[in-house]
């Protein structure tokens, strides 16, 4: 069948393969492309259509379907869901284990499910955005901006580690719903012990509890 044909191994595997000769070396060669049934004869030949094209333009089939495997593996090793537990291993010993837990959970909930398993480097703005707006659309706008921001941190680490160059979420800007901002009464006298007392305790980062700090000695209303 114009270089294809059926192999059947001593066990009865029955492989589809093509002969062939190497365009710079002229060496005979054999290219699989998989196992009979579950490739059918269709399928095979049209994957030998595709090697004689490769053939035609001077490039090494085999050398080609060995530098694709080579791209997914890398692709595989280096997906948004592999570098965002990398991400998270890294900053887990600054944050309390509430925020651990917390920023876990919602990538696992709202991320993983839809960009995980893509190729960090392959994902562009409106995979993203139309991520967040899942979340969005369930009326959850704070859990997407806050989601949207550990998402730009996650790709500024991977553009720091070398498994990104681009930083889709810096393109957002503007993009999520803005949630009108909310005035509360200012506390009385009676009540700032009470307050004062919850902020000491709260489970938050140490820069958020300074900040809290910060904010009562030089506020002013």
């Amino acid at each position: 069948m114009d270089g294809l044909y059926l192999e059947i191994t001593p066990k009865g595997v029955k492989k589809w393969l093509m002969k062939y000769k190497r365009p710079v070396s002229g060496k005979e060669s054999r290219l699989s492309f998989g196992i009979y049934p579950a490739v059918g004869l269709k399928d095979a030949r049209n994957r030998r259509d595709e090697a004689k094209r490769l053939l035609s333009q001077g490039l090494d089939p085999g050398e080609a379907k060995k530098e694709s495997l080579r791209q997914a593996k890398i692709a595989a090793d280096n997906s948004f869901e592999v570098v965002a537990r990398e991400w998270w291993a890294f900053c887990r010993n600054k944050w309390t284990d509430r925020h651990a837990r917390q920023t876990i959970a919602n990538l696992e909930q709202d991320i993983f499910p839809f960009i995980g398993a893509r190729a960090i480097s392959t994902i562009r703005p409106m995979d993203v955005l139309d991520t967040l707006r899942k979340i969005e659309g369930r009326g959850a706008p704070e859990i997407a901006k806050r989601v949207k921001q550990r998402c730009e941190a996650i790709f500024r680490y991977a553009i720091v580690t070398e498994k990104a160059a681009y930083n889709p979420v810096s393109d957002l800007q503007g993009a999520l719903t803005t949630v009108a901002a909310t005035s509360y009464a200012a506390l009385t006298a009676k009540e700032l012990p009470e307050f004062l007392t919850a902020i000491s305790t709260y489970d938050c980062e140490f820069q958020t509890r300074i900040a809290f700090n910060l904010l009562m000695l030089t506020g002013v209303r």
